[in-house]
């Protein structure tokens, strides 16, 4: 049954809505007005899951945005420093502004993702090679894999036309680099499923006598073995694939 509610329903609890609907509707039948707090109670659950996923659907994306700014903020701190020095290196400036307007677009579109929260990262890319055909790069795990490959090639071509600097490092655009705080929680999370992984098919492997299941499961624990060994390799900054097998692919 479809019911009227009413806002201040939903704000208090099960046993004041209770009461205040008997005192309200002294001639409602009791078994109406249990329905109705039941009713109620059941769109709260439902209010809440959808709270729940959206806080998680929204903390997949931060990473990403995160990096985003971050780079955003060192274009920033590069454009200050550049027009402290007179004459104006042109070249330069119309390079990093360039930059840092590709790294805005992203961000904003990363960020109405987010907003959306009916997507990860992951089933974003997903969904996007499914209906579209279109393929995102490393699974949409860093924020350049969300620039466009001409704005890529644009953005490179500018630095690449600039004079090596007298002093410092050359700047390179569109390098996937993550904190070393957030590489530190993909890494322990990445580990602890594939140590996870390990011990599952080494406890396959001692409970079979079958050859063929024997050879499966040393192919797989030798890929997983080469997996631990290509993250022990990668930079503190650099960003973690969603499971151990992207690790194989680097």
């Amino acid at each position: 049954m479809d019911y009227n509610v009413k806002k201040w329903w939903l704000e208090v609890s099960e046993a004041t809505l209770r009461t205040r609907l008997f005192k309200q509707h002294k001639g409602m039948n009791p078994t109406l007005i249990a329905n109705i707090v039941a009713h109620v109670q059941e769109l709260k659950a439902e209010r809440r899951k959808e709270r729940i996923k959206s806080t998680v659907t929204n903390k997949t994306w931060e990473p990403l945005l995160s990096s985003a700014r971050a780079e955003r903020q060192t274009v920033f701190v590069m454009k200050a420093q550049l027009k402290k020095k007179l004459p104006l290196d042109q070249r330069k400036w119309d390079a990093l502004c360039a930059y840092e307007a590709v790294i805005t677009t992203v961000i904003e579109k990363l960020a109405a993702l987010q907003k959306a929260g009916d997507s990860t990262p992951k089933s974003f890319v997903a969904t996007l090679k499914q209906e579209r055909g279109v393929t995102i790069p490393n699974e949409g795990t860093h924020w350049v894999d969300y620039v466009k490959a001409s704005d890529r090639n644009r953005i490179a071509a500018l630095f690449d036309g600039l004079p090596p600097p007298a002093r410092g490092k050359t700047k390179t655009p569109f390098l996937r680099r993550i904190s070393k705080a957030v590489h530190k929680e993909q890494r322990l999370a990445l580990i602890k499923r594939l140590n996870g992984e390990i011990a599952s098919a080494e406890r396959e492997y001692e409970v079979t006598d079958d050859p063929d299941t024997h050879d499966k499961l040393n192919r797989q624990l030798d890929a997983m073995h080469r997996a631990q060994y290509e993250l022990d390799r990668l930079p503190a900054t650099a960003p973690l694939p969603a499971t151990w097998h992207g690790l194989l692919n680097k």
